[in-house]
């Protein structure tokens, strides 16, 4: 017993015989995954209850993110240290476990799910296609800004592997936190010999009087993060366009 099976007594206290537990997929087991997948087909016969669906997105950033919820099957699967001793030994029993998955253990509950934007509206998730469109768009803005490199990860220091550049690391290491005036979250860097407020809300990132070339490091930092393939929605449409345009706002300053 766990935390999920604590979960699926409360609802079906109040809604009995609402969730159940997999004895194909999950071997028996309560997982989340199950729950989400009972709710969602206990919802379908009755539309009544006017249920909805949404993902509550992390704040991009490098501190490392949660993974995927799997089933048993499914984690068993997808763990290579187990995946492949079984199929190169039983191949048999592979195929059984990959069978009982692909029958009862596929299920996405962020399928067509809304995304909680950073104003706290209920908005699609980014396309496809629109994601690779503003892919597009920040490496020409960002090759244009410096016309020396075409991509955005040799051009911008603070994106993926050029997160561990020294110098960056230490500026964050030696950034504290506060406030600006109006109550909106700055970092106090010391970049050189000064000491500047780098603002790091959308409200505050373009007014704040730290380099131009900070702020676009940010924004296209975060840009880069919120564009990120994922197999679930990771942001709203609306928050990737407010960060575009604030990227385009800062780059149109400088030239």
């Amino acid at each position: 017993r766990n935390c999920a099976d604590f979960a699926r007594g409360i609802m079906n206290f109040y809604y009995p015989h609402t969730l159940h537990r997999s004895f194909v997929a999950d071997l028996g087991i309560t997982t989340p995954k199950q729950l989400a997948r009972t709710l969602v087909r206990f919802d379908k016969h009755h539309p009544d209850l006017e249920s909805s669906r949404f993902v509550i997105p992390q704040v991009p950033g490098n501190v490392p993110r949660s993974t995927p919820v799997y089933g048993v099957l499914e984690s068993f699967l997808k763990s290579k240290k187990y995946l492949v001793p079984l199929a190169v030994f039983h191949p048999l029993i592979m195929g059984g476990v990959a069978v009982a998955y692909l029958s009862t253990g596929r299920f996405d509950p962020a399928k067509q799910a809304l995304v909680l934007d950073s104003s706290n509206r209920l908005r699609p998730a980014i396309a496809k296609t629109q994601r690779q469109t503003y892919e597009e768009q920040l490496n020409q803005l960002m090759a244009r800004l410096d016309p020396g490199s075409g991509t955005i990860a040799e051009n911008v220091p603070f994106l993926g592997e050029r997160l561990k550049d020294r110098k960056w690391k230490r500026l964050q290491d030696e950034a504290e936190p506060s406030m600006d005036s109006s109550g909106r979250p700055v970092l106090e860097m010391q970049v050189g010999e000064q000491l500047v407020d780098v603002g790091v809300s959308r409200d505050n990132i373009l007014t704040s009087p730290a380099p131009s070339a900070l702020a676009q490091e940010i924004l296209a930092s975060r840009l880069h993060d919120e564009l990120r393939r994922s197999a679930a929605p990771r942001t709203a449409d609306t928050d990737v366009e407010d960060d575009w345009n604030l990227l385009r706002q800062s780059a149109e300053g400088v030239n």
